[in-house]
């Protein structure tokens, strides 16, 4: 036997859901996409999108409980995930676990209400929680996988470059050619003998938040084409503290590094990548020179 929702919910309230699952979807869609730095956490942004264009085609569907109870879970941690750091100035694996605890409760509150208004045997009607608890599950993985995009913060900017004044934040880049300023060549660096690579980031949050990040380095191998990590760089002055409109601004540095080409993430410390950028260090001076760049 199917049980639905009361035809008086069916017939005043299954748009206003639909109306509002919509606009959520749409918000965490952009908050998402923006804080995305890997391949990962754009797939689960392309799942909301994804969801995002299906909710035109749900009306019908938001008529059975279970399915609203479903995409509720989902949306509510997602929410809340962005919402408590804006509340408690931090986030970490602790916010979020809550963020899935506080969506799911509301979950059961609701599962509880309609189970007892539409009948006495609540136990008929727990089909209900196994798509709410799957989600759960499936969303704490993502997080501890690092799949779900640091929100609330933001890339601004990022610089490879050398004679880096941390005073101006500052510093020398190759000018760019044709090709890389159309974007279909990637970025490079020349350095001498003795020179320091730079990467800098700026990196927005919302005022008073303290998130610490990290920069991780990574070498491409010419022997199987493939990134290695080889270093993972942070320190007590690599803590963003939010309230600046341009990022806050950070960089980490390596000195007689080889020849080759190189990625380099900026991400929330032992957590997602914020974002990221590929370049290659190569010996000698520019062709077109160098010109003064900084991070704002």
């Amino acid at each position: 036997m199917s049980y639905e929702w009361p035809q008086t919910w069916i017939d005043r309230l299954t748009w206003l859901v639909q109306f509002c699952f919509g606009n959520l979807y749409s918000a965490l869609v952009i908050c998402y996409f923006k804080s995305s730095g890997s391949i990962a956490s754009l797939i689960i942004v392309l799942v909301l999108a994804t969801l995002l264009v299906g909710n035109e085609f749900l009306k019908e569907k938001y008529e059975n409980f279970g399915v609203c109870l479903a995409f509720f879970c989902l949306l509510g941690t997602m929410f809340f995930n962005f919402l408590i750091p804006h509340l408690v100035h931090g986030m970490g694996t602790f916010w979020f676990f809550l963020s899935t605890l506080l969506s799911a409760g509301i979950c059961y509150l609701l599962w509880m209400k309609f189970s007892l208004k539409s009948s006495n045997d609540v136990s008929r009607h727990k089909r209900f929680l196994i798509a709410p608890i799957s989600i759960s599950f499936v969303l704490i993985i993502a997080y501890l996988a690092n799949w779900i995009a640091p929100v609330p913060l933001v890339l601004k900017q990022q610089i490879v470059c050398k004679n880096f004044d941390r005073e101006t934040y500052s510093c020398d880049v190759d000018k760019l050619d044709f090709w890389q300023r159309t974007g279909l060549k990637g970025a490079t660096i020349h350095k001498e003998d003795g020179d320091e690579i730079y990467f800098m980031s700026s990196v927005y949050a919302p005022a008073e938040l303290k998130a610490p990040i990290e920069f991780r380095w990574y070498y491409k191998e010419p022997s199987t084409n493939k990134f290695k990590l080889t270093d993972k760089i942070t320190s007590s002055r690599m803590i963003i503290r939010g309230g600046r409109d341009q990022g806050y601004r950070s960089y980490s540095k390596k000195k007689n590094i080889p020849s080759g080409i190189y990625r380099v993430e900026t991400a929330y410390k032992d957590g997602a990548v914020i974002g990221s950028e590929n370049f290659e260090v190569l010996e000698g001076l520019p062709k077109l020179g160098f010109v003064r760049d900084s991070l704002h």
